[in-house]
């Protein structure tokens, strides 16, 4: 279920609030559509989503004590392949109840040889947790459970409690990472070569999203999750970001990215052809070199969460 958050600033264009996006779009949807979302799309997700720099990864690791820890919506292993490259996690737990991506997933972990540290759990959070919540070995003994820009597809009451008794109470964090979506670099650029082609076949995919907008959505996304209407389970302790350039996008994996995002999934399939057509000969003309990368960034961030001891007492 792993995805970036591409698409909750349009999902909140009918002037709710952000939680009441999140919970429409995302959390609120049933079982069967949140497992199934981007069955399609597996092998491109895989091929051309970016990744957690390493320097961000670094950073988060820090914070993060010997043990095992459970991973949240792990998608194609983005961030399990992160994980798996950090000798004190002791055992990866990754949950994902996307068939399609569990096969990538498999593949991903037999090919780095990890098999023996990585267990995949083929279902969603809320019947792992089922499954395990009387287990004594596994109730509060992650030293971490991640979420890489998955979180917000499950329900925020049901995740944060969730999270917070299978977490240990003295040593676990919470880190939900999350990548924003790939953009040109130039919003001139992308006013000049994209915009028209978006507007003349999908205006609401018409985006570009400046630096300080994307901070906004990240903010939001904070205090929204662990606004106090959802939260007594966890205190923000850290947080972190990066901007990242990547160079390897030539023009036809930027359009495999652009096919991976919601808003593209949503669109009907002559729809999506003849937009992908159009944005492939929109950049080839202003990009005509083939060797040259195309100018983009994307940018990528954590947020850190320590549980609160006072939450025991609650459940109690």
């Amino acid at each position: 279920m792993n995805t970036t958050i591409d698409t909750i600033e349009d999902d909140n264009k009918d002037g709710g609030t952000l939680e009441e996006a999140l919970q429409k779009h995302y959390g609120g949807r049933n079982l069967q559509e949140r497992s199934l979302w981007y069955k399609d799309v597996a092998r491109s997700y895989s091929l051309s989503r970016p990744t957690y720099p390493s320097k961000l990864m670094n950073d988060v690791f820090q914070s993060i004590k010997a043990g095992p820890v459970l991973e949240l919506g792990s998608g194609p292993g983005t961030a399990t392949q992160k994980l798996c490259e950090t000798a004190f996690i002791t055992h990866i737990h990754c949950v994902e109840p996307n068939p399609s991506m569990v096969e990538v997933l498999r593949d991903v972990v037999v090919c780095a040889s990890h098999q023996e540290r990585v267990t995949i759990h083929p279902v969603s959070f809320e019947e792992y947790f089922e499954s395990v919540q009387d287990s004594i070995t596994i109730k509060r003994g992650f030293k971490a459970i991640v979420a890489a820009t998955s979180f917000h597809w499950i329900s925020p009451d049901v995740a944060l409690k969730q999270t917070h008794a299978l977490i240990d109470p003295d040593d676990g964090c919470l880190v939900l990472l999350w990548n924003k979506e790939v953009q040109l670099e130039s919003i001139e650029t992308y006013e000049r070569v994209l915009q028209p082609v978006f507007r003349a076949w999908a205006p609401q995919l018409d985006k570009y999203e400046t630096p300080e907008a994307q901070f906004k959505v990240l903010h939001q996304l904070q205090e929204t999750l662990f606004s106090s209407n959802n939260n007594g389970y966890f205190d923000v302790v850290k947080t972190g970001h990066q901007w990242v350039e990547p160079q390897h996008y030539s023009i036809e994996l930027y359009l495999q990215l652009l096919t991976t995002y919601s808003g593209f999934i949503r669109l009907t399939v002559e729809t999506r052809d003849g937009l992908l057509d159009a944005l492939q000969e929109a950049l080839k003309a202003e990009f005509p070199d083939k060797d040259e990368p195309l100018p983009v960034r994307y940018l990528s961030a954590y947020h850190m969460a320590k549980p609160r001891k006072l939450c025991e007492e609650k459940q109690l």
